[in-house]
This record gives structure tokens, sequence and C-alpha cells, in this order.
């Protein structure tokens, strides 16, 4: 498994943030380029047009080059810029139209929060969520989407900052878990994470500073005692 993330801060505001996104957009593939354009000049533009660009980072790797594992617009597009044309990605799309190379045996997933876009790769489903970790406003949040273990185990917490992290931590495997089997948010967040992890298991990262990612997979059925995810 490969985990990449890329901050587009260099892309956030003033004159030389749009040139370095206008440049940006050249890289996409035809597809990731119309579905940038499509978006308002904004946050959430940068973040398609950085999705878009990690993915032409993982088409066009060869051999076994490593990359630094939080990059920068700018190391990226040096990355690129001996290429004639964006690599043609071909996409297919799964269950509830999870989107997925349909050329290549590799399976990824994308997800963007605040200033950093994350993308895991795997030759097996996978599935990721970055989150930017912001004060937990919405009870009703909690109350419809997290199962009663859960709650609980929010309830007992010590402190505020103590509850908005472990908020967080069940809240990316949810959402990873969902863009791994493609059922979606809404059927995921009513399940209690405890007990998936007889099926799946997640890898969690608290880089960068603010941020709560988690990446899932299934777990290999062949070998059972495999530690396949640790903590």
């Amino acid at each position: 498994m490969k985990l990449y993330l890329l901050s587009i801060e260099e892309m956030s505001g003033g004159a030389e943030a749009e040139r370095l996104c206008g440049w940006a957009m050249g890289y996409l593939d035809a597809h990731r380029a119309q579905k940038a354009g499509r978006i308002r000049a904004g946050n959430a533009r940068m973040l398609s047009v950085g999705a878009g660009l990690l993915l032409q980072l993982i088409g066009a790797e060869s051999g076994d080059r490593e990359y630094p594992f939080c990059l920068q617009v700018s190391d990226v597009l040096r990355s690129l810029e001996h290429r004639d044309a964006p690599v043609d990605i071909v996409y297919r799309y799964g269950a509830g139209g999870k989107p997925d190379f349909a050329d290549r045996a590799l399976h990824f997933s994308l997800s963007h929060s605040g200033q950093y876009v994350c993308c895991a790769v795997d030759e097996a489903q996978i599935g990721a969520d970055i989150q930017q970790m912001r004060s937990i406003k919405s009870r009703k949040l909690v109350e419809r989407r997290f199962s009663e273990n859960e709650r609980t185990a929010l309830e007992a917490c010590e402190n505020d900052a103590e509850r908005e992290r472990l908020f967080y931590r069940i809240w990316v495997r949810k959402e990873s878990y969902a863009k791994l089997t493609g059922e979606g948010i809404a059927v995921a967040a009513g399940l209690d994470t405890g007990e998936l992890e007889q099926s799946v298991c997640w890898r969690e990262y608290t880089l960068p500073e603010g941020y709560f990612m988690a990446v899932c997979q299934y777990r290999p059925q062949e070998r059972e005692d495999q530690v396949v995810c640790p903590e």
C-alpha cells in the first residue's frame, strides 16, 4: 500500500497561486481536468486539481521510486514536467459510483479536507479518508450516525479535546469504510466500527497536525493470524 498526501497551500490565494493552478491543470487527464473546470475558483477547485495531480503522479511512476510522505504541488509538477502529455487514465465505476482504474492492476481511493488531498493505492481494494479536525458542533450527527457503543465511548471522554479526537477517529473509520465498500456514508455511518473489525482493518495517521486520516482494507481470509494493518 502507498499513501500520498498533497498540500495545496501553494495554490491558495494570490496571482502566483492562480498561475500555479493553471499550470497544474495542464497536467491532468481529460476527465479530471473537466471535473475541476466545472468547480468555481476556490479551495474546492484547488483540491480537485490536487487529486488529479496525485493520480498523474501514480500513473507516471515506474520502478520503486520513493516520494516523501507529504508533497507540495511544485514537487509533483517537477516530477511530471518531463512528460509530453498527461497520463491517459481510464476509469471504471463500481458499487455506488466508486471510481477506480480500469486499465491497471491497482485500486485507489481519494479524499480531501482543508488544505490536503490524500490518495491510497494498493493491489487490493482500498478506502481512504482525511478530515480536518474542528470543534464538534452537531450533536444530532452523533445521535443519528454513531452506534450506542460509540456514543458511550464519546460520553466517557474526560474533556472536549479528547472527545473531539475520538469523534474524528471514529468518523474517518466510517468514511474510509464507506469508500472501501462503495456503499456510501449513509450506510456506513450507522454501523458500529468495533463490530466491523472482524472483516476490515484500518491504518490511522494523525499527520499533518490538526488532521485525522484512515485507510481501510478487507482482512485476508486465508491467514487469520497475519497482522496486516497494525494500529
